[in-house]
C-alpha cells in the first residue's frame, strides 16, 4: 500500500509534466500560477517514502521564469500574441508580468519591456494585476472612506478622503472611463521623492477609484497662494526632478499643469495624474504595436505639436518628451505669476489661435524678485519653443533651475501683490453689442497682413487683407469693412460686424483648408 501511494503521487507528477510539456512557451507562462498551484500540492501530498523531498525541489525556479520572459518579449509575434490575450490567460500573465517586475532589477532592459507590455496587456484586456487590488473595511491594511462628499473635483474625476493602513489617502473616483487602467499601471511602478505615492485600485466603494498618499498641502496653485512667500524656485527643482524620473523611465506626462503638482508635508512638489501619459517604447519590439493617436489634455498647456500636428510636419498628434518640456514651461510661467496661461482668454479656441500664432505669455517683471532671473525666462522662452527640436532635455531644465536657485538662495521674499495680475481680463479683447450687430474687435500677433475668413467651424487666413468680403460661419455673416483693419508692426486689429444669417449659403458649408475651431460667444460671456 506504501508503495501504491508512492506511485499514485508518481502518477500524478508525470501526468502533469506530460501536459506542460505540450504548451509552447507563451501558454506555459500563462499557466504559472495553475502550475505553481500544482507543485504546491504535490509538496504538500508527497508520501512520506518522499519526505527528503524539499519545497526548493518542488517549486517553479525565478531565473528561469524570467529567462522565459524574456525570450517571449524579444519577439515581436509574440509580444503581440501577448498583448492580445483574453480572459483567464490574460490574467494570468498581467500577474506574472506584475511579479516578474519586483524580481527583475530596473536597470535592466527587460525591466521596462515587462512594463510596456503590461501596459499594453491591461489596456487593451481591459484589465489589472490582481495585486493593484486594495479592499475596503474597517481593518488597519483596508481602505475607509473618511469624507462624505467630494473634496475636489475636476473634469473627469472627484477627490474623497480616506484612510489606508495608517494613512491619510486620497480616493480618486473616475466619472469617465478610459484611460485608468494605463493610470494605475503607471503609477503602480513610479516610485520617486517627488512623485505620488500611489497605493493601488479598489472597486467596492465605488465603481472604480484610485488610492494614493494624501498630499497635506493641496497643488502648487493653491499652496502658492496660501503660502505666497515660499521659494518657487525650490518647488520648480522639485516638479523638474520628478519630470526627468518620467522620462527616464519612458512616461511621458500628458497633461502637465500647476494643479497636477502637489505639495506633501515636507513640502516637496511631486508631479501626480498619469491619466494622459504616454510611453516611449523599446525600439526592438514593444513599439512595433502602434498606439492611439488619441491626444487629450489641457490646451493652454499644450504644445504645437499636440493641437495642430500637420501644422508641424507630423501625421499624427503624438505625445513627445519635448511636449512635456513645453507643458513644463507654462508651469514655470504659472508659477512665477500665479495665473493660468492665457489668463485673460477664456475661450479655448482662442488660446490654441494663440499658440499656433507663436504667441507666448509676456515676462513677468514683477516676479524677478522671486526667482524669475534672466537665465530663468530664458530657459522658459527656450521650453516653449515652438519647433520641439529647439528645446532641451529635462536635464538641462533641471540644471538651470539648480544652478538659478544657488544663486539666488533661500531668502524669503514676498510680492506685493499675489497673484500678480489683478486683472484677469485684456480690455482690448471684448466684444461690443449694439441694438442691430455684434462689433467684436480681434488683436492679431503676427507681423504680416492677414484676412479673417470664418468658414463652417474653422478659422482661416489668406496672404493679403480683403475688404468688405461677406463669409459664413455657422449662423452669422461676417463683413470685414475699410478702414476696420488696421496693420502695424507688430499686430493686426480686425473691427467685423456680424449678422446673424439662416442658414449659411451652400458654398460656405464647404471646408476650404485645415484650421484651428472658431467658436462664437455670448453677450454674458462675451471675451477673446
Amino acid at each position: 500500500k506504501p508503495v501504491d501511494g508512492v506511485h499514485r503521487w508518481y502518477d500524478d507528477l508525470l501526468r502533469s509534466l506530460r501536459d506542460w510539456s505540450k504548451l509552447d512557451h507563451i501558454a506555459l507562462l500563462c499557466e504559472w500560477g495553475a502550475i505553481r498551484g500544482t507543485l504546491r500540492r504535490l509538496y504538500r501530498t508527497r508520501p512520506q517514502e518522499l519526505c527528503e523531498l524539499t519545497s526548493d525541489d518542488l517549486q517553479l525556479n525565478d531565473d528561469e521564469t524570467i529567462f522565459a520572459i524574456r525570450n517571449v518579449l524579444s519577439s515581436r509575434e509574440e509580444v503581440r500574441r501577448i498583448i492580445f490575450l483574453k480572459g483567464s490567460a490574460a490574467q494570468s500573465f498581467a500577474d506574472l508580468l506584475d511579479t516578474a517586475m519586483s524580481i527583475v532589477n530596473r536597470e535592466d532592459r527587460l525591466y521596462s519591456r515587462i512594463f510596456h507590455a503590461l501596459r499594453k496587456l491591461c489596456a487593451l484586456g481591459p484589465l489589472l494585476p490582481s495585486s493593484y487590488t486594495i479592499h475596503a473595511g474597517n481593518k488597519q491594511d483596508q481602505l475607509a472612506k473618511e469624507s462624505s462628499h467630494p473634496v475636489a473635483s475636476g473634469g473627469f474625476a472627484d477627490v474623497w478622503r480616506g484612510k489606508y493602513k495608517g494613512q491619510t489617502a486620497a480616493i480618486k473616483v473616475f466619472r469617465i472611463f478610459g484611460s485608468d487602467n494605463l493610470e494605475a499601471v503607471h503609477k503602480k511602478r513610479m516610485e520617486h521623492k517627488n512623485i505620488v505615492p500611489f497605493f493601488g485600485i479598489n472597486m467596492e466603494l465605488f465603481s472604480l477609484c484610485m488610492v494614493s498618499k494624501w498630499m497635506e498641502n493641496g497643488c502648487i496653485v493653491t499652496y502658492i497662494k496660501r503660502e505666497p512667500s515660499v521659494n518657487r524656485l525650490e518647488l520648480l527643482v522639485d516638479a523638474a526632478q520628478g519630470l526627468q524620473y518620467l522620462h527616464s523611465e519612458g512616461v511621458i506626462h500628458g497633461d502637465l499643469k500647476g494643479v497636477n503638482i502637489l505639495v506633501d508635508e515636507r513640502r516637496r512638489a511631486c508631479i501626480s495624474d498619469f491619466g494622459l501619459t504616454a510611453v516611449i517604447y523599446d525600439t526592438n519590439t514593444v513599439n512595433t504595436i502602434s498606439a492611439s493617436s488619441n491626444v487629450t489634455g489641457s490646451a493652454r498647456w499644450m504644445a504645437p505639436e499636440l493641437l495642430h500636428p500637420e501644422q508641424m510636419d507630423l501625421d499624427r498628434a503624438r505625445p513627445y518628451p519635448e511636449s512635456g518640456i513645453y507643458s513644463f514651461a507654462m508651469v514655470i510661467w504659472e508659477v512665477f505669476t500665479g495665473r493660468i496661461p492665457y489668463y485673460h482668454v477664456p475661450r479655448d479656441p482662442t488660446v490654441i489661435f494663440s499658440i499656433l500664432m507663436n504667441m507666448r505669455p509676456e515676462r513677468p517683471d514683477e516676479a524677478t524678485d522671486l526667482g524669475l532671473s534672466d537665465k530663468v525666462w530664458e530657459l522658459t522662452q527656450v521650453c516653449w519653443n515652438s519647433d520641439r527640436g529647439r528645446r532641451p532635455r529635462v536635464s538641462a531644465v533641471l540644471q538651470t533651475l539648480e544652478e538659478a536657485l544657488r544663486q539666488h538662495g533661500y531668502v524669503v521674499r514676498v510680492p506685493p501683490t499675489w497673484p500678480l495680475f489683478e486683472t484677469p481680463r485684456d480690455t482690448e479683447a471684448t466684444i461690443l453689442d449694439s441694438t442691430g450687430t455684434t462689433r467684436m474687435h480681434l488683436v492679431l500677433g503676427s507681423s504680416s497682413p492677414l484676412t479673417l475668413l470664418l468658414l463652417a467651424d474653422s478659422m482661416f487666413f489668406t496672404p493679403n487683407p480683403t475688404y468688405n468680403e461677406q463669409i459664413h460661419p455657422p449662423g452669422f455673416s461676417i463683413n470685414l469693412e475699410d478702414p476696420l483693419v488696421s496693420v502695424s508692426h507688430d499686430r493686426i486689429d480686425i473691427d467685423v460686424e456680424c449678422t446673424p444669417v439662416f442658414p449659411p449659403p451652400d458654398y460656405a458649408r464647404s471646408p476650404l483648408t485645415a484650421s484651428i475651431p472658431w467658436e462664437s460667444v455670448s453677450r454674458e460671456d462675451a471675451w477673446f
